[in-house]
């Protein structure tokens, strides 16, 4: 019996060797703990909370009538404007989302009190431009090519990760520049000698300034 007993706990040990195996190589593991190292950005919490349905019922209208509307270009304030919503009851509406969203990933992803903090703090800051923003539904990707937003995040001391989120959330680069209290015309200098830098055929300083000056300000 005895021996028969070890065999049973040496064939245990070997599944469970086997399987813990099968989970690294898989990846598995890795997304368990990614979940608390990466936890969701201000800009992801406020992209899934103004793309809810939750946001369209509280408008009284169906998710594609929203969407509709905003690519018509309409701010979120004309649609709640329209909807007999007044901006204050927007913005309410809107933090409560942000709460119930954060209070969501601090259970999953397991965050801090301090980082559940932090992330509605700054989630709600980004709530005053977006619904003034007509360009909401028709911002899908970053208009910029993958150098120049590393360039971007390097002017401003950031990363090209968060560059691309507060994209998504509908957030330009001048927007970004005035955050971190980088000067418009600095901005455009130092992009404009980047592009000169690496533009393949002759352009002049004035076509890139130009070019430049629309990237900025686009959303």
């Amino acid at each position: 019996m005895k021996i028969q007993h070890k065999k049973v706990l040496a064939g245990t040990a070997a599944v469970c060797a086997t399987l813990a195996l099968i989970l690294n190589q898989t990846g598995a593991f890795a997304k368990v703990t990614t979940a608390h190292a990466h936890p969701p950005t201000a800009a992801a919490i406020v992209k899934k909370v103004t793309d809810s349905k939750a946001l369209a019922a509280y408008l009284h209208l169906k998710p594609q009538i929203l969407k509709r509307d905003l690519k018509h270009h309409m701010s979120l304030l004309d649609v709640a404007v329209k909807e007999k919503r007044t901006k204050p009851q927007l913005l309410g509406e809107l933090s409560v989302l942000v709460r119930t969203d954060v209070a969501q990933a601090q259970k999953t992803r397991h965050l801090s009190a301090a980082e559940t903090s932090l992330l509605e703090k700054d989630a709600n800051a980004m709530l005053g431009r977006l619904i003034v923003n007509t360009k909401v539904a028709t911002h899908k990707k970053a208009p910029l090519s993958g150098g120049l937003i590393k360039e971007v995040a390097t002017i401003l001391h950031s990363t090209p990760a968060t560059v691309k989120a507060k994209l998504r959330a509908h957030e330009s680069i001048l927007q970004m520049a005035d955050a971190a209290h980088l000067k418009e015309s600095v901005l455009i200098s130092d992009l404009v000698s980047y592009r000169a830098k690496h533009e393949k055929r002759h352009v002049s300083t004035a076509v890139l300034t130009k070019q430049v000056e629309h990237l900025i300000v686009k959303k």
